[in-house]
């Protein structure tokens, strides 16, 4: 089974144990559709984790029972307000990423220089004209 089938299926699953309410609005959900650019529907089921990967407590629940049934509204709400309440900084180490503007790519080609004082490893690559140096 695909990644895409597995999913699919887990949003089934966790909507029909929900009767196809959101867990957290009550809305009636709608089955994953197809749309064109732009945003999803707004009551288009998805699935949300209780412990996202940002959330330091990480790891309370287990099994199934770790992800429930949400509207497409209420999984970015909770997605953004979860970002707003994590500093910028702390967001952006948590990514093995720099925050924009802190350093240039100029900065880290000079970063990757090889150290004063160090031997470079030199390739030596020969012309194939039986020319000797």
């Amino acid at each position: 089974m695909s990644k895409n089938a597995r999913q699919k299926d887990q949003r089934h699953r966790m909507a029909t144990r929900q009767r196809w309410l959101c867990y957290f609005c009550g809305v009636k959900m709608t089955p994953v559709v197809k749309w064109k650019g732009g945003r999803p529907p707004l009551t288009m089921v998805t699935f949300e984790h209780f412990d996202s990967r940002l959330d330091p407590e990480r790891g309370k629940h287990y099994g199934e029972f770790r992800n429930v049934a949400s509207c497409w509204k209420c999984n970015n709400e909770r997605n953004a307000e979860r970002q707003r309440q994590i500093p910028l900084e702390e967001l952006h180490e948590r990514a093995n990423r720099h925050p924009r503007g802190h350093s240039s790519s100029a900065e880290q080609r000079a970063s990757n220089a090889p150290v004063a004082g160090s031997i470079p490893a030199v390739r030596s690559i020969s012309s194939g004209k039986g020319s000797t140096a």
